[in-house]
């Protein structure tokens, strides 16, 4: 293959290819990935990349503003500087933990926080979220047995769902911290579903993080879990098609979404967790498989392909899923931009900065800045001028 049909086929300039080439311009992981696919390496090209995830731990001091002290159980310490310590037990404690209708009045705040962060910037919800976790895990100290399983639950969903906020905060270590915090507190509850859910969002940190080896490793106990629901195991295989999407696995990335294609199909009537409310994406359907897959194909550096996936399944999210609806949408824009249909991932972009501007997800913009990169190989192009006061705009909200 000439140096120019490579660069037709990976629609960059044979000018910095050749530089690549000629080792004078170091490439990034969006040309290793599409040349890995090009040329059938199989992985080989991103291999050759720099290792270790690319997160932001520089915002890392901020896990502090929600969490404080440490909790007596080794199973929680999962970050010195950030791990969290509940109030001291005592009878106002005990007496509020042996009332019924306090698992009632949490399970009903954590449903309505969930609903909250589809509808306003993560940063507003987070520290209600934490406190939650922080209280229910007083209160867990403090009951007996069947109120301390349901409250030590609702706090690990609690730690769970403030770990992703914490993620669409900007805030990886914070993120990383809460969600091994709900893993540990899964864990005294010995529920294999809360295990196995609190593993598949701590997962989605790390994807977020581009740490497949850590994805990897948090889907593999998983799959040594003995009772687990069809909804968490297709979640875990999502998961593991991303994970190996990041290490440029085709074979062991399309199993996985086979996998999960398959488990999409069986029924899941089944209600979790005393009825808690899961955030978006947590359900099943096929749909959902379809964007995944999509995402996972960018990754893997076969944007025409994943245009085709993305823009057929994207429109099964419900239009009140803003976030998802934000976090694929912005997948979809890059898979078209890196498959050269400029002015087609332009227009979407426009549509998509309205309600990018209201979710203010930094995962979002993560993929926003990697758009404006790769924009920047059109910069005399019409409308990359026009998109451009727009997206400079979005990116100054971080």
């Amino acid at each position: 293959m000439s140096l120019a049909e490579l660069a037709k086929a990976v629609h960059y300039t044979k000018g910095y290819l050749s530089k690549i080439e000629n080792d004078n311009q170091p490439p990034s992981l969006t040309l290793a990935r599409q040349c890995d696919a090009t040329l059938g390496a199989n992985g080989m090209l991103v291999a050759l990349l720099p290792a270790g995830p690319r997160s932001r731990d520089e915002s890392a001091g901020r896990a502090e503003e929600w969490m404080v002290g440490r909790p007596e159980d080794s199973h929680l310490s999962c970050c010195s500087n950030a791990a969290w310590l509940p109030v001291s037990p005592g009878d106002g404690l005990a007496a509020a933990a042996r009332d019924g209708s306090t698992v009632e009045f949490f399970r009903a705040q954590f449903n309505e926080s969930v609903r909250q962060g589809e509808l306003v910037t993560s940063r507003a919800v987070l520290p209600t979220v934490a406190a939650q976790a922080n209280t229910l895990w007083s209160l867990a100290l403090s009951a007996p047995d069947p109120a301390r399983s349901s409250l030590m639950t609702l706090a690990a969903l609690n730690a769970t769902y403030a770990g992703w906020l914490a993620l669409e905060a900007g805030d990886d270590h914070g993120a990383m911290c809460w969600s091994r915090t709900a893993v540990g507190l899964a864990d005294i509850v010995g529920d294999d579903n809360l295990v196995a859910y609190s593993l598949t969002r701590e997962a989605g940190v790390a994807v977020f993080r581009d740490d497949p080896a850590h994805v990897l490793t948090l889907i593999d106990r998983i799959h040594g879990l003995p009772r687990v629901a069809t909804r968490f195991l297709r979640i875990a295989a999502d998961r593991e098609a991303q994970g190996q999407a990041l290490l440029g696995n085709y074979d062991l990335c399309r199993r996985a979404l086979d996998r999960s294609t398959e488990l999409s199909h069986e029924a899941d009537t089944e209600r979790f967790f005393d009825g808690a409310t899961l955030p978006p994406m947590a359900a099943a359907g096929p749909h959902v498989v379809g964007v995944i897959s999509g995402w996972c194909l960018h990754d893997l550096g076969r944007p025409s392909a994943a245009v085709e996936a993305l823009d057929h399944e994207i429109i099964g999210i419900a239009s009140t899923h803003r976030r998802a609806t934000a976090r694929f949408g912005a997948r979809r824009v890059l898979a078209h931009a890196a498959a050269g249909d400029v002015d087609h991932a332009c227009g979407l972009a426009h549509e998509l900065l309205d309600i990018a501007e209201v979710v203010d997800s930094a995962t979002v913009r993560m993929e926003f800045r990697k758009l404006a990169r790769m924009l920047a190989r059109w910069s005399n192009h019409r409308t990359v001028r026009e998109l451009r006061p727009r997206l400079a705009a979005a990116l100054a909200q971080s």
